[in-house]
């Protein structure tokens, strides 16, 4: 059925972050958000999410952001997540390991998940999505699926129930038909969405055998730089798309990373640490500031 989510990704990179993302919510601005949980900021950033819980007019739809890419790691504190999207993605393909590799990536997420279950108890779902969208690739989707279920077997009846995980397809036609918007896309992330295009299909059907929801995302061809005159330039096309297609559509964007004096040794990655300190975190910020008119026509 179709549904609108305007989503911010990341919650707890630090915690200029978290409060940024908790006054959108209080504002109206956002209604989803997803749970980063490899910084060392999370104790903080959570306590500052379930303090301002009571006040938020509407309860926020959280999701665990699975992290496998930086960060500090959950199944063995000591370590940082040292993977990229390439060489899970060359792993899942070539790798002779691949057992090994999918049981460490197993634990990893499972204890993710756990962590955030465990430090906010308004949950009463659970969703999953990921950093750079790496449960797309198929080994990191079977370790999910096998995460969640280790999880559910351990927590018995007391284990929340897994609702949404998010497919990262993108429709490029509403974009397309903007003639006057091509030279503002990056040519990059038109190959980022045609290759995760090519592997939504294979965990949609997964999604579609647990019987999870049917989704459409939003905040791919933009990513990073998703401004507020190009948002409402394509806002009724995309929002068409899902209609037609009746599905629940999540437009993501990224309105808040870290400040420059808040980096930290978990911050491991010099390239995605630029992508949390870069100006396209205050051009996201703006673009939900000044979205609701749009939304509320949803």
């Amino acid at each position: 059925m179709y549904r609108l989510d305007i989503h911010a990704d990341d919650y707890g990179l630090s915690e200029s972050n978290a409060r940024i993302l908790i006054e959108a919510i209080k504002q109206g601005e956002l209604n989803s958000i997803s749970i980063i949980p490899t910084m060392d900021c999370f104790p903080e950033c959570m306590d500052m999410l379930k303090e301002a819980w009571d006040s938020f007019p509407v309860k926020p739809l959280i999701t665990v952001h699975i992290d496998l890419v930086d960060g500090r790691s959950q199944a063995d504190n000591s370590k940082f997540i040292t993977n990229s999207w390439g060489s899970l993605f060359l792993a899942s393909c070539f790798s002779l390991n691949k057992k090994e590799i999918k049981a460490e990536l197993v634990k990893e997420i499972k204890a993710q998940i756990v962590k955030v279950v465990d430090a906010l108890p308004q949950m009463k779902e659970l969703r999953l999505d990921s950093h750079m969208h790496t449960h797309m690739i198929p080994i990191v989707a079977d370790a999910m699926w096998e995460a969640y279920d280790i999880y559910a077997e351990e927590r018995g009846a007391d284990a929340l129930p897994l609702t949404f995980v998010r497919i990262a397809r993108e429709p490029a036609g509403p974009f397309l038909k903007k003639t006057e918007l091509y030279k503002t896309y990056s040519p990059i992330n038109f190959v980022k969405n045609m290759i995760l295009n090519i592997l939504a299909g294979r965990i949609e059907r997964q999604c579609k055998n647990r019987g999870l929801e049917k989704t459409l995302l939003w905040g791919l061809i933009m990513s990073g730089n998703m401004d507020i005159d190009r948002v409402k330039t394509c806002f009724d096309s995309v929002c068409d798309v899902a209609k037609k297609k009746d599905r629940y559509l999540e437009i993501l964007f990224h309105p808040a990373g870290i400040m420059a004096e808040e980096r930290q040794e978990c911050h491991n990655k010099d390239d995605i640490a630029a992508f949390y300190l870069a100006d396209g975190r205050a051009t996201e910020l703006n673009a939900i500031q000044n979205l609701r008119e749009f939304a509320a026509k949803e």
